[in-house]
């Protein structure tokens, strides 16, 4: 699978097409077999997925050419997509680096993505997908409210100190941050 992201991705991918304008049309998570002309007279076979932004991994237009499991014919099809403009070879952990500029992960999440590439056992790889779910930067939340509600408390305690008011048991401070703890 050879990937593309950023806006050009598209067209770059439709001028690989050995007739124009097939992928003009694609939206959401369509797929398209073509036949990709990578040198004169050679045409491959793929299969192109298009995913409009912001329905991808990146939040940007979006391609990925599935090819036979061909190493020389992945180099092919790679050095027939270099010779187009603006086309670069993503550095590691570009795509998901783009995810996170643009908003579809958090940093936990990300760095979630990287534990699962190095996860060298399953226990790891459980933990690494339920971080890459979302699970770290929820419970992350979820203490914070907790640490604020309490700092609000104390902060009301000591703002209306001189004040009648029914005074706040210091046990709801405590609780709430105990349970941040926890």
């Amino acid at each position: 699978v050879l990937r593309l992201s950023g806006p050009g991705s598209i067209a770059v991918a439709g001028n690989l097409a050995s007739r124009p304008g097939l992928l003009d049309d694609c939206r959401g998570f369509e797929g398209v077999e073509l036949d990709l002309l990578v040198e004169e007279g050679t045409l491959v076979k793929a299969w192109v997925v298009v995913y409009r932004a912001p329905r991808s991994y990146t939040r940007e237009d979006m391609v990925e050419i599935h090819l036979p499991a061909s190493l020389p014919l992945l180099g092919l099809v790679a050095r027939r997509l270099a010779l187009e403009e603006g086309v670069r070879r993503a550095g590691p952990g570009e795509f998901t680096l783009r995810a996170f500029r643009n908003g579809r992960i958090d940093l936990a999440q990300a760095e979630a993505v990287a534990q699962v590439i190095s996860a060298a056992g399953e226990a790891e790889l459980r933990a690494a997908q339920r971080g890459l779910a979302g699970e770290l930067g929820e419970k992350a939340e979820e203490v914070s409210g907790l640490l604020t509600r309490s700092l609000a408390l104390l902060e009301s305690c000591i703002d209306f100190s001189d004040e009648d008011l029914p005074g706040l048991a210091a046990g709801e401070i405590s609780s709430g941050v105990q349970d941040a703890a926890a």
